[in-house]
């Protein structure tokens, strides 16, 4: 498993866009940055957009110590490193960062720390570093997929190793809360045949609870899916057998309700396999990859605003070296690019859609130094909104996301004007109006109107 931490790439993001899937123009790659080394290297997860309209993330490698660092990058490749990890304190971050509702910078170390097993960190705007926990061996440690940030505040993770209290250890699933105060939620079993699973992958939450996978353990010791509530009781859901098996990455959940993830094992041909699983665990395995089309799909998907489904393989394809492809819920697959070296090889993070409609991701190599690349990937799509939070009750204040938005003179809430503020050319702040219902929010600009991706939840 120690091996298998160093070379997979997790992702997790909850999001819900438009369901019906429509043809594709043709994509365009382009390769946005080359790291060099100074400024990063072996990009490990998924980026995120911050309300100042910035993609962030870390770098596994590179720096001034070469142990990795946080970074912030424009969709045009101008990148600024926000924080150089050293060898004297928690480094390698391999998960990405979280960015909390208050703004604030959150993210994990894979190796050292106060004793060896990584770390919880916040960053402040300014650059500033605070490490609010070190892991113990017993707790669980050495995290590779980015932290969850629920309604109340606080911080949910997994750790893929320790948790039980002797070398190997399975893992383990924690909350945080920002000031610091850590506490296990569940311990996986130290076996690996165990049937709850072990090494869990990133949680998506759903209403109260949590769902995820673990990559190996279950009946067929191929992996589980699984449930669990804030008090840590654990349900497992469904054990991976035959048809995919080894869940690496995480799960999401799409407009349809169902989750839907990758397996880096198993499937029809040996290569892994992407899978749809319900919410009471009945699994569908949707495609089985075949070398020409990929190999060890690690990478958590992500859901388009076309409906379709995003991601890549970090081996394979027509130069072994990986592929970019896309499927539909429907399990209709088609490659959209092999990388070749040049423009980097070997993906092995989750890609996300940024509000200008495009989308980004990286691979852990190969690029102009060898040190990995970040790409677009343009399919044509509009630009959108997003809003934080997805849900709240009428005068409820919620931060809308997105690109141009300076000279707006209308939100409104599935039709119900609402009152708002610009902030910056990059976020709106609104007031949930009196009388609003379920549905997109618009917003109109100098240059057209925007949709929100997902239809905004109004609570009682």
């Amino acid at each position: 498993m120690m091996s298998k931490l160093i070379h997979g790439g997790l992702s997790a993001v909850l999001l819900a866009y438009i369901w019906t899937a429509i043809a594709a123009p043709a994509q365009t790659i382009t390769t946005v940055l080359n790291f060099n080394g100074a400024n990063g290297g072996f990009p490990t997860c998924a980026l995120v957009q911050a309300s100042d309209g910035y993609l962030y993330g870390t770098t596994h490698l590179g720096g001034t110590s070469n142990v990795g660092t946080v970074f912030k990058v424009t969709a045009t490749g101008a990148v600024t490193t926000l924080y150089s990890f050293s060898t004297t304190e928690g480094n390698l971050p391999y998960s990405g960062v979280t960015l909390a509702s208050d703004g604030t910078v959150y993210g994990t170390t894979w190796a050292n720390g106060a004793w060896g097993w990584g770390t919880i960190f916040s960053l402040s705007p300014g650059g500033t570093l605070s490490t609010l926990h070190s892991f113990l061996e017993q707790q669980g440690g050495m995290p590779v997929v980015p932290m969850i940030e629920d309604t109340d505040g606080n911080f949910y993770g997994v750790t893929a190793s320790g948790g039980y209290g002797a070398l190997p250890g399975n893992g383990s699933i924690f909350r945080i809360r920002p000031a610091g105060q850590m506490k296990v939620l569940y311990k996986f079993c130290k076996n690996p045949t165990c049937p709850d699973g072990s090494y869990p992958g990133g949680l998506v939450q759903v209403g109260s609870e949590f769902y995820g996978t673990t990559d190996q353990g279950g009946v067929y010791n191929s992996g589980t899916v699984f449930k669990i509530d804030p008090k840590g009781t654990l349900v497992t859901l469904a054990s991976f057998q035959g048809g995919g098996g080894n869940p690496y990455g995480w799960m999401i959940l799409t407009s349809n309700g169902k989750f839907y993830g990758t397996t880096d094992k198993g499937g029809a041909n040996g290569y892994g396999s992407v899978f749809e699983v319900t919410a009471d665990g009945v699994l569908t395995t949707l495609h089985s990859f075949d070398a020409t089309d990929g190999v060890d799909p690690e990478s958590p998907l992500v859901q388009g605003t076309d409906g379709n489904l995003y991601s890549v393989a970090k081996g394979g394809g027509a130069n072994n070296l990986g592929v970019l492809y896309q499927i539909t819920p429907s399990g209709k697959f088609q490659v959209l690019h092999s990388f070749q070296g040049t423009d980097g090889s070997g993906p092995i993070a989750g890609m996300m859609q940024d509000t200008d409609g495009n989308f980004y991701g990286s691979t852990s190599a190969g690029g102009s130094t060898g040190n990995g690349t970040l790409f677009q990937l343009s399919m044509g799509l509009p630009p959108f909104v997003t809003l934080t939070p997805a849900a709240g009750a009428p005068g409820t204040t919620v931060t809308i996301l997105g690109t141009d938005l300076s000279g707006t003179s209308v939100v409104s809430f599935n039709g119900i004007g609402a009152t708002f503020s610009i902030l910056s050319p990059t976020q709106i702040s609104a007031t949930v109006p009196a009388g609003a219902t379920m549905g997109k929010v618009q917003v109109v600009t100098p240059t057209g109107t925007l949709l929100s991706n997902v239809a905004f939840r109004v609570q009682p």
